[in-house]
């Protein structure tokens, strides 16, 4: 196509067959080069989001609505068409008059007069843009599954430098098994029985030389179901010398797997129902009776050059009545006309094709010939047949990933780069809270009063960091009641590593303590009653930790006890009363100050030194 100022008009030949049924999303144009005269399809109309013949089709009138990143080299590609006669095929966007962006793929040919000169340009422009959608519509939920996962991670484990287990909390509580089961080799006996082998056999050989461990196999849950889990372990040396012990993670990534299978198949899907447009140029001779076709016939077709009869004797017979019709037709008025047929190759295989035909009249003398250009619409039939088992399957697969994060928590939810919430209807169901409400950070709002400011820094140094942790605070529910649940959040990266979205889940946990009520005073002077100056209880260092932002290791290792240790005091599994002053002793060292509230009970808050206001 080029730009023409002369008489232009629409096609109004059909676009399909069967004009019961939807027209699909493409059109066709011609460009007479002798006359100057532009011709559009209704389809091609529908296309470019306009209504059938409202405006005189013009080239100047498609090169305005190309988009304008992709319009530079749309002129140059018609140029060249002009001089030498080669192929259209691209790809590029277009701005309706609406303002809608949508995708599209330009497929086309110039044909020349038996002197050489360039007589009829033919072509079609197909909408992609659900195919685009699509693909870009899983990538996005492979992502948020990714996050998901890991948001939802297993736990963390110890062991020896020779292998055995000593940490193995996590890994007990995945699979409902004592945690004295679990530890030294012990924890291999939840392992599948066709992976188990071959798990302890690499973690032998990684113990043995002191290198990485990773490794992913299935894992009796406590539900009985095996699932897949992804393992990984790093020994702990100083510089050159032995293995001091191990530190590993785990991670349930059971629904990651079944996800990228599924993944796997649907891309596959959308790879075969894209329309590459393959198309085939034939010549008929109506003196000779021969059909003459394009060297890439017998790959796009499965036919090469053949007699008219070989021809009309393919055809459906269902369609060839239609056919021969339409040719007489054309013989007859010199109009051009597309048709969709099918037509059954020697093999017996049945394609669909799709024909631009028109009539070349004899430059000197000689015989007429009919022209035209044929796609194989094979593919593109078969997609629109699996269109609704394609749509069927991605509501599958939005269906699995919110039971995804339904399992991973009471609540779920996503929100913005900067920190913004869209929604969680389970968090407003739980507090009562409306829509506005939640916007940005107006959920802190029905958290306790002593742990909004906490977690608005926890949350806040997450996202800065890009650091997946956990943190425990209290919600209040619709009747004011508080409880107390654990969350954990993780990024939604892009391809440059740029989070674009959060992904968060949050899960009741058991109460570790009588949760505040009211709001807290400080005693003057910053007196405490008698049994203040006690042991702590399981929930208070808890609460401490996560005001201070530490670790379970992190306090093991300034309180000068074991890991483990912390993790009985803090699963009540622990009440050495010289253990517990050691730790509240490191406690108040870092700034935690210990407070009574109305009716005499003892909680905790940061202070800005001994004896003064929370801070």
């Amino acid at each position: 196509m080029k730009p023409m100022n002369n008489a232009a008009q629409t096609h109004d030949g059909p676009d399909l067959i069967d004009h019961g049924k939807a027209q699909p999303p493409f059109g066709y144009w011609e460009w007479d080069c002798n006359t100057g005269e532009v011709t559009w399809s209704a389809g091609l109309f529908r296309v470019m989001g306009l209504e059938p013949r409202s405006v005189a089709p013009s080239y100047d009138l498609f090169l305005r609505m190309v988009h304008p990143e992709d319009r530079a080299r749309s002129p140059a590609a018609g140029q060249v068409l002009a001089d030498r006669g080669q192929y259209i095929d691209s790809e590029f966007r277009i701005i309706q008059p609406q303002g809608t962006v949508r995708w599209v793929a330009s497929k086309g040919e110039v044909f020349h007069d038996p002197a050489g000169k360039a007589s009829w340009a033919a072509g079609m422009l197909i909408d992609i843009t659900n195919i685009r959608e699509a693909q870009l519509e899983l990538s996005a939920r492979e992502e948020r599954y990714r996050a998901l996962a890991l948001a939802s991670s297993i736990g963390e484990w110890r062991a020896t430098s020779q292998g055995d287990a000593i940490e193995a909390q996590s890994w007990a509580n995945f699979t409902g098994r004592p945690v004295n089961d679990c530890t030294g080799r012990g924890w291999l006996a939840a392992i599948h029985p066709k992976d188990v082998d071959a798990v302890g056999a690499t973690w032998d050989e990684a113990v043995r030389i002191g290198s990485y461990f990773e490794m992913s196999f299935r894992l009796q849950h406590r539900s009985g179901q095996y699932r897949w889990v992804l393992c990984k372990a790093v020994p702990i040396k100083p510089q050159d010398g032995p293995v001091r012990e191990w530190v590993g993670t785990a991670e349930d990534i059971h629904a990651k797997r079944e996800m990228e299978e599924l993944l796997r198949v649907h891309e596959e899907r959308l790879r075969q129902a894209h329309f590459e447009g393959p198309m085939v140029t034939w010549d008929f001779n109506l003196e000779t009776g021969q059909v003459t076709r394009s060297a890439n016939a017998q790959d796009i077709l499965g036919v090469g050059s053949e007699t008219v009869e070989e021809f009309q004797s393919s055809i459906h017979p269902d369609d060839r009545a239609k056919i021969e019709a339409l040719v007489r037709a054309t013989r007859h008025s010199g109009k051009a006309f597309s048709a969709e047929y099918r037509r059954t190759n020697n093999d017996g295989r049945v394609v669909w094709l799709r024909s631009r035909v028109r009539v070349m009249p004899a430059a000197y003398g000689g015989a007429d010939h009919v022209i035209g250009i044929t796609f194989n619409m094979t593919s593109q039939k078969e997609a629109e047949f699996a269109s609704q088992e394609t749509r069927r399957a991605l509501r599958e697969l939005d269906t699995r990933h919110r039971a995804l994060m339904k399992a991973a928590g009471d609540f779920v939810w996503t929100f913005s780069p900067g920190g913004r919430v869209s929604d969680s209807p389970e968090w407003r169901a739980w507090t009562g809270q409306d829509i506005g409400q939640i916007q940005d950070w107006g959920w802190l709002n029905a958290l306790h009063p002593a742990d909004r400011e906490r977690i608005h820094e926890t949350v806040q140094r997450i996202m800065d960091t890009r650091l997946v942790s956990s943190y425990e605070y209290r919600v209040r529910d619709r009747t004011g009641e508080y409880h107390w649940f654990r969350s954990s959040i993780a990024p939604v990266l892009n391809e440059e590593g740029t989070p674009v979205e959060w992904v968060g889940a949050a899960q009741r946990i058991a109460d570790p303590g009588r949760e505040p009520e009211g709001t807290f005073v400080v005693p003057p002077q910053g007196v405490l009653p008698p049994h203040a100056n006690g042991p702590l209880t399981s929930w208070q260092v808890r609460a401490a930790r996560g005001i201070l932002g530490w670790s379970v290791r992190e306090l093991a290792e300034k309180a000068g006890v074991s890991v483990s240790t912390i993790r009985r005091v803090e699963n009540e599994q622990s009440h050495d009363g010289r253990i517990l002053l050691a730790i509240r002793g490191t406690l108040e060292r870092a700034g935690i100050g210990f407070v009574a509230a109305p009716g005499g009970e003892v909680t905790i808050m940061p202070m800005k030194s001994k004896h003064c206001s929370p801070g």
